[in-house]
């Protein structure tokens, strides 16, 4: 029991770096193809309420949720966005 516990949270860290990478990859590609200086936004792990995965003090009306996956689901992914912003 207590080895299933450790191989979940293996999984989970593994997860959780996985979305962090994917963050920063899609900041540094945003910001190479519109500017911004766009970063990784924490309020979301911090504080547990849904906010942008990463943020640009130049663009604020802009609500990104990044997904690094095998295989893309746009519609989920923007109805995730839709749900966690204000509309």
């Amino acid at each position: 029991m207590e080895e299933e516990a450790k191989v979940k949270s293996k999984r989970g860290r593994s997860a959780v770096n996985k979305g962090r990478q994917g963050e920063r990859e899609a900041g540094k590609q945003l910001d190479r193809l519109i500017g911004g200086g766009w970063h990784r936004s924490l309020v979301q792990s911090r504080s547990g309420t849904e906010d942008a995965d990463i943020v640009s003090d130049d663009f604020p009306e802009l609500f990104v949720e990044v997904k690094r996956q095998r295989r893309a689901s746009p519609s989920s992914a923007l109805q995730q966005a839709c749900e966690a912003s204000s509309g």
